[in-house]
């Protein structure tokens, strides 16, 4: 990514890295009206990032905290968010074995 008084540009392999540019264009930009001039090349050490929460003890979260945690995992650049459930999924099947506050399938999906 460059950035110069004519604008800015960025280039990048795939559609991802593209997308990670404008996250990093935006983390630096924070509210600013000018920046100054720069030149970034960059590209991830590791093919995957990311982390895995374990959502089968203590507290279950909600539904509406996991997508922000999603969001906010994105914006880390991370590309990987790994649910551990277990047993938090209230099967149709086998109702009894979910604790009551268990994803439905379709907050599953």
């Amino acid at each position: 990514m460059r950035v110069e008084r004519s604008g800015i540009t960025a280039a990048a392999a795939t559609g991802q890295g593209l997308y990670y540019a404008a996250r990093t264009l935006a983390q630096l930009a924070n509210g600013r009206t000018r920046l100054p001039g720069m030149f970034i090349r960059d590209w991830p050490s590791l093919r995957y990032r990311g982390f895995q929460y374990d959502i089968s003890r203590g507290q279950m979260p909600k539904l509406e905290s996991l997508k922000l945690l999603a969001q906010v995992t994105a914006e880390a650049k991370m590309n990987l968010y790994e649910l551990y459930i277990e047993h938090e999924f209230a099967w149709q099947r086998y109702p009894d074995i979910a604790p009551p506050e268990a994803l439905t399938r379709a907050e599953g999906r």
